[in-house]
């Protein structure tokens, strides 16, 4: 067991140098391993708090504490329907997201009068929760921005949205692809790209292939919606084939070394 770990180790510490050495050759000024290190734990600390706020349905408020305030070109939200950009991510995902759970906690009085009305009383009857898995984090070469990549299986359980305001929910195992840059000394998300794998409503249970429901339950910030406020901006720029009985699978697009955001892909 010692070996083993000692062998993975020196990989892990010749994978680093060869990191640094493959920018070093051009010349080109490298973060040090050390920053690299400190860089990888601070992105993997902002998607953790992302999970945080999403689960409690605090679009607005992770929009102000971990999104760019001002990038080279706009932040993006893009889920299999399309992409929101700019400040249309803040009407979908923090203002309809509070208008939505007003309509749901309007609801949810019907059944319990004794729940307070008012924001204060927003996700009330509400259970979600995305785990962060297997992540893939890349700092850039010149330490100005980053990539990662994480799966993400999770549940949403919501008292007022089944069928006749009864119980109901949804699993789902998605990807998350997502690109960060530096601001001011602090790591923030500039754009989200959803995968989904598998989605179907918790009481079909895993096995069975996903039907759709009369009543979808949707997630926080994606629930369905006439509202144009809602409207995509474009398409998705990589769709993904959820599962089905014939999907062959594909990669998606992992991160991988690189120097600065220019020679790499964009989530």
């Amino acid at each position: 067991m010692k070996n083993r770990f000692q062998a993975a180790l020196a990989v892990g510490l010749f994978a680093a140098s060869s990191y640094a050495l493959a920018f070093a050759a051009d010349n080109r000024p490298v973060i040090s391993d050390a920053e690299r290190a400190v860089d990888i734990q601070a992105v993997a600390n902002v998607m953790g708090r992302h999970a945080f706020y999403h689960g409690a349905g605090k679009g607005c408020e992770e929009l102000d504490a971990i999104w760019a305030k001002h990038p080279p070109t706009a932040d993006t939200f893009t889920n299999p329907g399309g992409a929101w950009t700019g400040e249309h991510i803040r009407s979908s995902y923090c203002v309809m997201n509070e208008v939505n759970e007003q309509k749901d906690l309007d609801a949810l009085r019907k059944q319990y009068p004794e729940v307070p009305d008012g924001p204060a009383s927003y996700g009330a009857g509400t259970f979600l929760f995305h785990f962060l898995t297997t992540p893939i984090i890349e700092i850039a070469g010149d330490g100005k921005t980053a990539k990662g990549m994480w799966y993400s299986p999770g549940i949403m359980i919501g008292a007022q949205n089944g069928t006749d305001h009864q119980p109901g929910g949804i699993f789902f195992f998605e990807k998350y692809g997502v690109d960060f840059i530096k601001e001011d000394g602090q790591w923030k998300i500039w754009h989200i790209q959803m995968f989904y794998d598998y989605t179907g409503p918790l009481e079909h249970g895993l096995a069975v292939v996903p039907v759709k429901e009369k009543n979808p339950v949707k997630e926080a910030g994606e629930k369905a919606s006439q509202d144009p406020r809602m409207k995509q901006d474009k398409g998705n720029p990589n769709p993904y084939q959820e599962w089905s009985p014939t999907r062959i699978p594909v990669m998606v697009p992992t991160p991988a070394p690189y120097y600065t955001f220019s020679e790499t892909f964009s989530y």
